[in-house]
């Protein structure tokens, strides 16, 4: 049973997390709004911008959790706070087992931070992909003006 200042420090932990997320939005942080106007027209890469937002999210709170509880705090707080995080993330990241174990800790940061390592690498693979479709356009068009151009001088000639 979750004692009442167990239960009080694994909210008040959960309002930080959400804190910190209101903050972002309210300041519109760059780092959180930059992808959704970049991707805005391509839907795939939005989806793994707020794919990789929401489990930077996660993240958040395992961060927060290790430097405000430590192993010696109270078994209860434990559980209920990996409870709370499968939750938050069982139909995106993680599954139950058919005994309804849940995943250790150390199980869910490793995929968090593996899932985050993979978004990003996508997005910067798109943005690369991005640029070279510029730099072909811009070729495209330099090719083309400078052809019109000598096409035009032979045909006055």
């Amino acid at each position: 049973m979750l004692n009442k200042q167990d239960l009080l420090g694994v909210l008040d932990l959960m309002r930080k997390a959400r804190g910190d997320l209101v903050l972002r939005t309210a300041h519109e942080s760059p780092d959180l709004f930059r992808n959704f106007f970049e991707f805005e027209n391509d839907f795939d890469m939005l989806n793994l911008a707020f794919e990789r937002e929401f489990n930077l999210w996660i993240d958040k709170h395992f961060e927060m959790f290790d430097s405000h509880f430590n192993p010696s705090d109270s078994h209860s707080s434990i559980t209920r706070f990996k409870r709370v995080m499968v939750e938050l993330v069982e139909n995106r990241v993680i599954r139950t087992s058919t005994t309804n174990d849940l995943a250790s800790k150390d199980f869910c940061i490793s995929l968090l931070s593996e899932k985050i390592s993979i978004l990003n690498n996508l997005i910067e693979i798109s943005k690369k992909n991005e640029k070279q479709y510029q730099r072909l356009l811009y070729s495209y068009q330099k090719d083309k003006t400078l052809f019109d151009r000598e096409f035009k001088k032979l045909m006055e000639e």
